[in-house]
């Protein structure tokens, strides 16, 4: 590994472990979710079949069924 990419895999180590920079780490997390999470919803699009097969997964768990592994719609197991 070159000493450049050391130097630079120490220095964002650092960064994201110190105390003085946790406001700053904190800020880019939270406007990165605000960003990614406003795409997806623009973006992808909402399926009836989701709510087709959550709702029978849910109906299952409502009638008694416990393991996980048997929870199942027509989409497939529960994930």
């Amino acid at each position: 590994m070159s000493d450049h990419l050391k130097s630079t895999l120490k220095y964002c180590r650092r960064i994201l472990v110190s105390k003085e920079q946790y406001d700053l780490i904190a800020a880019l997390v939270l406007l990165s979710e605000l960003v990614l999470n406003t795409a997806i919803i623009k973006y992808v699009r909402y399926t009836e079949i989701d709510w087709i097969a959550y709702m029978q997964q849910i109906r299952s768990y409502s009638l008694g069924e416990r393991n996980y592994l048997k929870l199942k719609g027509d989409t497939g197991p529960l994930v």
